[in-house]
């Protein structure tokens, strides 16, 4: 049996939410490639490449903001860019926010935000193994996941397994 279920509207952002939206657009705008959107209980920001770290430092920086806290680095191949989505949290203001950046799919380079997270270290060296983001200035870039020699980034969409290429099979 199937039920046709309906979801609720989303609820509008609380307040603390607005006011952090409200601060970073009007200090930090010019580092912003498009609006503020919320999602289920997070920001969500796509930042200017050129000045991810800049942005970052200002989010964990400003006491009205207080991003302290990295859980999270994903690289995800879009087939058209890659993308590189950091979560990053508020734990004494109690926000959370998803930080974008698009990336050239041919040469993806960004900079690193072990400066700023230093959680971030090992969340970019997976990225990397992964995806083949290059993050610029990171302290120790090698892969984490996979062996030095290793071919490849497994989670690339146009990647093809060892037994795919030694046929000469195509995906």
């Amino acid at each position: 049996m199937v039920l046709n279920v309906r979801r609720k509207p989303a609820a509008p952002p609380a307040p603390r939410y607005r006011q952090a939206a409200e601060t970073i657009s009007g200090k930090y705008g010019q580092h912003l490639v498009g609006p503020i959107a919320f999602e289920e209980r997070a920001l969500k920001l796509e930042a200017d490449p050129a000045g991810l770290r800049e942005l970052a430092l200002a989010l964990r920086d400003d006491p009205a903001l207080g991003f302290n806290y990295l859980s999270c680095v994903s690289g995800v191949d879009m087939k058209d860019h890659i993308q590189v989505v950091y979560h990053v949290h508020s734990l004494a203001n109690v926000l959370t926010a998803q930080l974008r950046v698009k990336l050239d799919r041919d040469n993806p380079v960004v900079d690193s935000l072990v400066p700023v997270w230093p959680g971030a270290n090992w969340l970019e060296r997976e990225t990397y193994d992964l995806v083949g983001v290059q993050f610029a200035g990171h302290p120790d870039p090698r892969r984490i996941l996979t062996d030095d020699d290793f071919v490849g980034h497994p989670l690339r969409k146009d990647y093809l397994p060892p037994a795919y290429r030694q046929h000469g099979s195509k995906a």
